[in-house]
């Protein structure tokens, strides 16, 4: 019982650290994408 409960606590941490990495990826790629637009934003606004 005690060793599958550590084997499937070992896949949530696997799955939580993956999951965390995800959205530090998407947050980066995003971010850059983000302000690329607010300059187009307010470029047009002064139009």
């Amino acid at each position: 019982m005690n060793k599958t409960k550590n084997i499937h606590n070992k896949n949530k941490n696997k799955l939580f650290a993956a999951s965390i990495a995800i959205v530090v990826a998407l947050a980066l790629i995003t971010s850059p994408i983000m302000a690329m637009d607010d300059a187009f934003a307010t470029k047009k606004k002064k139009w």
